[in-house]
């Protein structure tokens, strides 16, 4: 049977940098070398799992976590990004397709992006690590009046985009503050991820675009 992975996280050079949360997790730090990696022991555990694609996206917070530095060069860097998966994946397309990372803070840069990975590159969709804030601005939802043109874009192109959870953001009060253990994949990831989701049919964004196709991760339950 065909099995397609589709949370394949990936780390691209450099973005320890531009990406604050790459340098304060531990996790980053122990699993460095595993998400450097596409061509090599990825491709031998996608065989020994029986997995015949594995679709790539940058891992978390990606673009949507970048720092004052990284969110004054958008364009650059989400081009390099893309640029950069698309390169690494060209030798087996047949096995490695790739999720857009996006600059979310900016949606007309992020449509245009969008465009041009799945014309261009021939990326198979995007993903969103949940809310932007980027250079260290409020949390940003995608319900907002500003987005409809991104998510038109999204519909028009008649690709998923695949929304990734990310914790509450750390200024939030929660009903679990307090207990850091509960912010993350435990507990966190899921409530972040289906309130934004809520947000999103709340604001009446699937009776204006019936086609868009929007994807959340399994960890959220939805």
């Amino acid at each position: 049977m065909k099995k397609i992975a589709l949370e394949e996280h990936v780390l691209v050079p450099g973005a320890e940098k531009i990406v604050p949360e790459h340098q304060t997790h531990p996790e980053f730090k122990h699993n460095r070398k595993a998400l450097l990696d596409i061509t090599g022991d990825r491709l031998r555990a996608m065989d020994e799992g029986e997995i015949e694609i594995s679709v790539l996206s940058a891992t978390a917070p990606g673009l949507q976590g970048l720092n004052e530095a990284g969110a004054k060069d958008l364009s650059n860097i989400s081009h390099q990004w893309n640029d950069y998966l698309a390169e690494a994946v060209a030798k087996h397309q047949d096995r490695l397709k790739v999720f857009a990372a996006l600059p979310m803070c900016d949606p007309e840069l992020a449509a245009q992006e969008l465009i041009r990975t799945v014309k261009d590159l021939g990326f198979v969709g995007a993903l969103l690590n949940g809310y932007d804030n980027a250079g260290n601005a409020p949390a940003r939802y995608y319900d907002a009046p500003q987005y409809v043109d991104f998510w038109k874009t999204a519909a028009a192109l008649d690709v998923p985009v695949y929304v990734h959870p990310r914790s509450a953001p750390d200024n939030r009060t929660t009903t679990y503050s307090g207990y850091p253990e509960l912010r993350g994949s435990a507990w966190g990831f899921h409530v972040e991820t289906a309130e934004h989701m809520l947000r999103l049919m709340m604001s009446g964004l699937f009776e204006k675009l019936p086609t868009l196709r929007i994807k959340c991760s399994p960890e959220t339950g939805e």
